[in-house]
């Protein structure tokens, strides 16, 4: 919804004769950060979900080692989808609960880290001088020097 709000307010300054090329460059930046976030956001997701779900199993009783690590290696390689079908296995209830909670964790980081970067852009946002308006800057390239006035 915001695209096209941003789009003008980043073309307002930039030569008709400029605007595509400005269009395109935001474009292809506004596309390349959002490629970039969600790789680097899917990456802490999935590897804090492995990472968690080997923790929450440690605490399961009666599940070997090789056990564990093939429920973490199911649950990581699948980001999580697999997770209602450990509940099916024999024996699967301890599981499928260890990596639920492993879910909601990893979920809860992401999205907290996600808030945080977006916080970081208003934050920048906010530091960012103020513009000059418009008729300002015409009336100081306007006003006469004082020799001009002078001669």
């Amino acid at each position: 919804m915001a695209t096209a709000q941003l789009t003008s307010v980043i073309l307002i300054d930039v030569p008709v004769s400029q605007s595509g090329q400005a269009s395109g460059l935001q474009s292809t930046v506004r596309q390349l950060g959002a490629a970039l976030g969600i790789a680097v956001l899917g990456t802490l997701l999935v590897s804090t979900l492995g990472a968690s779900t080997a923790n929450n199993l440690s605490s399961v009783p009666g599940l070997s080692d090789s056990a564990q690590k093939q429920v973490v290696s199911v649950v990581k390689g699948s980001a999580g989808a697999a997770i209602p079908e450990l509940g099916w296995m024999p024996g699967g209830q301890p599981a499928q609960a260890a990596a639920e909670s492993a879910m909601v964790t990893a979920a809860r980081i992401t999205t907290l880290s996600a808030a945080a970067i977006i916080l970081l852009g208003l934050l920048a946002t906010l530091a960012l001088p103020p513009m000059k308006p418009q008729d300002q800057e015409d009336s100081v390239q306007a006003a006469p020097s004082p020799q001009a006035a002078l001669e």
